[in-house]
């Protein structure tokens, strides 16, 4: 399981991906879909500050708090922080 922030975990087989907030919207597409995203309530925010990054995740089918497909997470943790989250994981 990665913590994701604010006592959020998700399980490492429903992460799609991780991605750093600075480095990815400043294209059209990542910005068409993190608003597709907050239109349909697919955005879960962790934090009161500001997002550092975000990672999409299908949800659990067995999670009934969560009626969507998938989520979009924002987190103040950063990407390379998550991603070394992992990468200990994977060593372990």
């Amino acid at each position: 399981m990665l913590h994701l922030g604010n006592e959020k975990l998700a399980a490492f087989e429903d992460i799609i991906g991780i991605f750093d907030i600075d480095a990815t919207t400043t294209t059209a597409n990542t910005r068409e879909f993190l608003n597709k995203a907050q239109k349909n309530d697919e955005i879960i925010s962790l934090s009161d500050d500001i997002p550092r990054a975000f990672i999409v995740a299908d949800n659990n089918a067995d999670d009934f708090d969560v009626p969507r497909e998938t989520s979009v997470y924002l987190t103040n943790i950063s990407a390379q922080t998550l991603y070394k989250r992992i990468n200990n994981w994977m060593v372990e």
